[in-house]
């Protein structure tokens, strides 16, 4: 068996190390096995459940996760490969597929034409089926997981942008980049200044952009005050909170 030293443990986490040891009538390496133990079985389990959700909803019918305007988007990035003589469907053409579904992204300088413009033809012809390169499987797999983070029984055009962006090694993301657009930016575009354009999930849910200017306190008080009104807090992109309200 393999031998356990516990070192540099914070003086107080110690004290609490200890005395569950004393309690449990345990040595402290063996209590720190214990805890070892059941967090990495808890985190097992977690990652187990979450990869089960992924791979339900991946062999679920296209109608119980994917809008109508993905599923066009998706055919549109075909047909987009195909223009271009590509061999594969990449994030690059999600991207292409996606743009015009957020009519703000102009005023960042990303349009439809702008993305057209990084891609260039290649000679030959593409497969009769197109496969999907891995970006692409990455964006549609994180789309998911932007629906289910913010509980969504769907997942939207919106979702599948912030996917494309977030295929870290894409070349959608690296277009996104190249015209001045990072993650946050067109996080904060897609899910926060397009509420009016952008496909609106069935359930009703509303979405709500806070500013978080001035003291801590102020907009701490702010966010409470919505919270009594049924709001509820997302996340906080560049120095704006994203609330929802179903």
């Amino acid at each position: 068996m393999a031998t356990l030293h516990v070192r540099n443990v914070p003086e107080p986490v110690y004290e609490l190390l200890r005395e569950c040891a004393e309690r449990e009538g345990r040595s402290i390496g063996a209590q720190t096995v214990v805890f070892v133990q059941n967090g990495l079985t808890e985190y097992m389990t977690q990652r187990e459940n979450v990869r089960g959700v992924i791979e339900r909803t991946a062999t679920a019918a296209p109608e119980q996760r994917f809008t109508r305007e993905v599923r066009d988007a998706v055919v549109c990035a075909q047909q987009e490969a195909r223009a271009l003589n590509h061999k594969t469907i990449g994030s690059e053409h999600l991207l292409l597929a996606l743009v015009d579904f957020f009519p703000l992204l102009a005023r960042t300088g990303v349009t439809s034409d702008a993305v057209r413009a990084q891609l260039k033809r290649e000679k030959g012809r593409s497969p009769a089926r197109i496969p999907f390169e891995q970006s692409a499987k990455q964006a549609l797999e994180l789309a998911l997981r932007e629906s289910l983070a913010i509980r969504s029984n769907v997942i939207d055009p919106s979702h599948l942008m912030v996917g494309v962006a977030a295929a870290g090694e894409g070349r959608g993301a690296e277009i996104l980049q190249e015209l001045g657009v990072d993650e946050g930016t067109l996080r904060s575009v897609v899910l926060l200044f397009d509420q009016a354009v952008a496909p609106r999930p069935p359930s009703g849910t509303q979405y709500l952009a806070v500013d978080l200017k001035g003291s801590a306190q102020n907009w701490t008080e702010r966010l409470n005050e919505l919270a009594t009104e049924g709001w509820e807090l997302m996340q906080v992109v560049d120095g704006r909170a994203l609330l929802r309200c179903a």
